[in-house]
């Protein structure tokens, strides 16, 4: 019986050695001890490094320093570097990244081999034949630029979601730390209120043991202070709700006690006129100009599937021998036949999803618009309700000093310079709420209209000179 030749001995080790050396794989369960260690808070130092590590503007004027509490700005890059969401979002870089590096790949070559080995009748002078073929489709290489633009515009694409989706949540942050920063500053105003209470209280029982005043004017102070007290506890509750969901917004571990900045110097002027804020908004808004790259991606998607109507052409030499010891050498064609029109579907399908994808974004834009007039609607309201109270808020400090300055001359009564001076600390405590109201309505206008602006001015030394470094976001 005759023998495989040497060339095809030669070539099938080869072959298969070349198919399989890049074939291995390594399992990667779930690590449990990496997993513990990423959900650790890292130290300053470590977290100072990987905010210089973000492709965010973010980084670019925020100066950490936790010695004086959190503040706006520091929370919203402590969340943009730890927030799982957000590493998970920065994780699939890595994905566009070998879709990108697919679609640059030239066509892979195909190698043929068959063998015609004589195994009965008149074999003599017979010998085994074989045929070895290599051909490249050569057509896959008309698509590929238009394969590469989608790649890069899918990546861009998801550059740019990954950008507004940190400044949703560095936003959403900001803000939590503005309303937490005022809930804790009117706490303060509430101890007022519990002090001056138990003050009341105490006097008010020794004026009923002694007969000037009746147990239903102690009552009414008990009342009052117990009033006072349920306000805390209120306050308490709404303060470690507010805790947990800033914690959980930035990445840190629930039950952790986080002290926060209170802003100051907010004056509560609008950010921007409306007018301003919607021109221009679609070459600014990140999630929108992630949507137009998407519309491109698909727009090469068209053309691609537009030059998949080219019939697939593989070309290359082809080696025989017959069983008869003659050997050729020739030159294989293959082209596939469009008869059944499935590069027209797939044309008709990547154009209907283009055109699904401008009406999104003709909705997206429409509700970005929509979104920044009704948070422009309610900053105004706020702000008005912020002036009413400051008023409010101003005559009821005139009566209070006019009170004091009649008890010192002895026409007034301490009782009811306390109750004025409750009455006032009620005022206060609804003006710093709603200053922190309008820090938030500020904040979430300045992410959805895409210009960000800051709550609070750099410092500046005794000269008026601005302090380097104290720019905020």
């Amino acid at each position: 019986m005759t023998t495989v030749t040497p060339l095809m001995t030669r070539l099938l080790p080869a072959v298969l050695a070349a198919l399989s050396a890049c074939a291995t794989y390594s399992a990667a369960p779930l690590p449990e001890d990496t997993l513990a260690t990423s959900l650790q808070v890292p130290s300053q130092d470590a977290l100072r490094v990987l905010i210089s590590e973000l492709p965010n503007p973010l980084q670019a004027s925020v100066v950490l320093n936790f010695d004086d509490g959190l503040g706006p700005d520091e929370a919203a890059v402590l969340a943009v570097v730890l927030n799982p969401y957000l590493k998970a979002l920065r994780a699939g870089r890595g994905v566009s990244s070998a879709e990108l590096l697919i679609a640059g790949l030239l066509p892979e070559p195909s190698l043929a081999l068959g063998a015609d080995v004589p195994t009965g009748g008149i074999t003599t002078g017979a010998v085994t034949g074989y045929v070895a073929g290599l051909d490249w489709a050569i057509s896959d290489l008309i698509g590929r630029s238009a394969r590469r633009d989608v790649a890069q515009a899918e990546a861009a694409s998801l550059d740019l979601d990954i950008l507004w989706q940190e400044s949703l949540v560095a936003g959403r942050v900001r803000g939590i730390v503005c309303s937490l920063g005022a809930l804790r500053e009117a706490r303060r105003f509430v101890d007022g209120q519990i002090a001056i209470g138990e003050a009341d209280v105490t006097r008010v029982e020794a004026a009923v043991g002694a007969g000037q005043l009746t147990a239903m004017e102690l009552a009414a102070q008990e009342t009052s202070l117990a009033t006072s007290r349920a306000s805390r506890v209120q306050l308490d509750a709404e303060d470690a709700a507010m805790t947990l969901e800033l914690a959980t917004a930035i990445g840190l571990p629930p039950g952790i006690d986080i002290e926060v900045q209170v802003v100051e110097g907010f004056q509560g002027t609008s950010p921007r006129a409306l007018p301003e804020l919607l021109g221009g908004l679609e070459a600014r808004r990140l999630d929108l100009m992630a949507l137009r790259r998407g519309y491109e991606s698909q727009e090469e998607r068209v053309r691609v599937a537009i030059l998949g109507q080219i019939p697939r052409v593989s070309l290359g030499p082809v080696f025989n021998r017959d069983t008869g010891d003659l050997q050729t050498l020739g030159l294989g064609l293959a082209i596939d036949l469009p008869i059944f029109g499935r590069s027209k579907g797939e044309i008709a399908l990547q154009r209907a999803t283009r055109t699904a994808m401008f009406a999104e974004y003709t909705a997206r834009v429409n509700e970005a618009r929509a979104s920044i007039a009704s948070a422009v609607g309610r900053f105004d309201a706020l702000r008005l309700q912020l002036k009413v109270l400051r008023d409010q808020q101003a005559l009821q400090e005139s009566l209070v000093a006019r009170l004091r300055a009649g008890l010192d001359q002895g026409y007034v009564d301490v009782l009811t310079l306390n109750q004025t001076q409750r009455d006032l600390f009620d005022l206060q405590i609804a003006t710093t709420r709603a200053v922190g109201d309008l820090q938030a309505a500020a904040v979430l206008i300045e992410v959805i209209s895409g210009q960000p602006g800051s709550l609070t001015p750099p410092q500046t030394d005794e000269r008026g000179l601005k302090i380097p470094g104290s720019e905020q976001i």
